[in-house]
């Protein structure tokens, strides 16, 4: 399943979602042509999610609403809008099942959402900070945060209890990813480095070097063997998670920068968005 961000795929690979503005577009990958545009934020959106059956898209941002929209048919029809947050929100993940949505506030709160409703199953309240990125375990019965405070937490869903917390990083957490075997969990943070860790002991299993800028972007492959991180210089790294080394000749470097990256539930295709207003999409399997 692809992370959210303002740049996401679509469970079967054929759409890109794209926050540009107050606006959502749909590209097709194929062609890149526009397949439909999602109109009802009144600010900037900074986080676009699909759900796990490619039906539905959540979206949030600076007008501190979460929305869900209707994406199975031509219309874009938005399906509710949940307020709740009091400032803005820097992301939405859907769980794995489908069944609940989470979303992240400068406010402090991770709130839960139900899925298709919209109502409210309950608020996490952090004991200071608050959630940088959300990540789902891929049995939905765990929520990881990247916060603030440089920890890492680790939720029971539904109720919300903190099952574990520990401090990830000597500065600020800029990432946070679950591998989809539900063994490893991927931190990033300003001090350059990404880490490993053991999803159920939390025990640090290994420290990524090789950034020279932050690296703000982590995606698992599906087999998990394979973690790929980008960072603001433009520059996608591919690690094995094994070996916890970075695979030769497989550095690439993107002129412009590199504003945020997606990959699909296949691993065959990843998404990167520049500054330059460019979207590229890169084969990485080939049939």
């Amino acid at each position: 399943m692809t992370r959210p961000g303002w740049l996401s795929f679509s469970p079967d690979g054929k759409f890109l979602a794209v926050a540009g503005g107050k606006e959502i577009k749909l590209l097709q990958v194929q062609d890149g042509k526009l397949a439909m545009t999602l109109v009802g934020h009144n600010n900037n959106v900074f986080s676009v999610a699909f759900s796990p059956d490619g039906k539905t898209l959540a979206s949030a941002g600076a007008d501190r609403t979460v929305k869900l929209w209707d994406i199975s048919g031509s219309s874009g029809k938005e399906l509710v809008s949940m307020p709740g947050h009091t400032q803005q929100i820097f992301e939405v993940a859907f769980s794995p099942d489908g069944k609940t949505l989470a979303s992240t506030s400068f406010d402090g709160s991770i709130k839960l959402w139900e899925v298709p409703g919209g109502k409210l199953l309950s608020s996490l309240q952090a004991p200071k900070g608050y959630a940088v990125r959300l990540a789902f375990s891929p049995d939905s019965k765990t929520l990881a945060s990247a916060n603030s405070d440089l920890t890492v937490r680790l939720w029971e869903i539904p109720g919300g209890k903190v099952l574990k917390s520990w401090q990830a990083h000597e500065y600020t957490l800029s990432e946070i990813a679950f591998s989809p075997d539900g063994k490893t969990i991927a931190t990033a943070s300003y001090d350059k480095t990404i880490k490993l860790w053991d999803s159920n002991s939390t025990k640090d299993s290994g420290t990524l070097l090789g950034h020279a800028e932050l690296p703000s972007l982590l995606e698992f492959s599906p087999d998990s063997n394979l973690l790929i991180s980008g960072s603001q210089d433009g520059i996608i790294k591919f690690w094995s998670v094994n070996t916890k080394k970075e695979l030769s000749n497989t550095t690439t470097e993107q002129t412009g920068g590199l504003l945020t990256l997606a990959l699909s539930s296949d691993g065959k295709l990843l998404a990167t968005a520049h500054p330059d207003s460019i979207i590229k999409v890169w084969e990485l399997v080939k049939e």
